[in-house]
């Protein structure tokens, strides 16, 4: 588990390296691009984990029974993200968090999107979201559209294509 997660953060880890490497000794981890693909139904079966950097924060919401909830966006820095709403006291210890923090997170609970192509992820709980460290690859464009409107698309400061 050491190096999984080496390529995205350590600008300023917050958990040390033998914390995450507890955090993940009997969880099976899975890359987010393929999660998609595990999915038996709603769910993947067994202890599972998946780590991704946070490229957007929506408004927080109002749900039905009157408690706040917030939608963020999550990736690999490769220009696809998941949805990842948070509930509960994971909402609440969370929700102050910036753009390019970089997150574990344990048995989310998985809902496939209505098209049956995609998915997004749900916790609940502050145990199922572990923040690690803020990715040294976060960046955010700097060019400018053809309509003259600054670019604000989240990029991998580190991929050789933009360089």
């Amino acid at each position: 588990m050491k190096c999984r997660f080496k390529k995205k953060l350590n600008k300023n880890s917050v958990e040390a390296d033998i914390q995450i490497s507890l955090n993940f000794a009997e969880t099976r981890f899975i890359r987010m691009n393929v999660i998609r693909n595990l999915l038996v139904g709603d769910s993947i079966s067994g202890s599972w984990a998946t780590a991704g950097v946070l490229t957007e924060k929506l408004d927080p919401k109002v749900s039905s029974t009157g408690k706040k909830y917030c939608m963020w966006k999550l990736g690999c820095l490769d220009e696809k993200v998941t949805s990842l709403f948070l509930f509960g006291d994971a909402y609440s210890k969370n929700c102050n968090e910036a753009a390019g923090t970089v997150f574990a997170l344990f048995n989310a609970s998985v809902r496939k999107d209505n098209t049956g192509n995609g998915f997004s992820l749900s916790v609940y709980s502050s145990g199922q979201i572990a923040k690690m460290g803020t990715s040294v690859d976060y960046g955010i464009c700097k060019a400018k559209r053809k309509d003259g409107v600054p670019c604000n698309m989240v990029i991998n400061k580190y991929d050789p294509i933009l360089l």
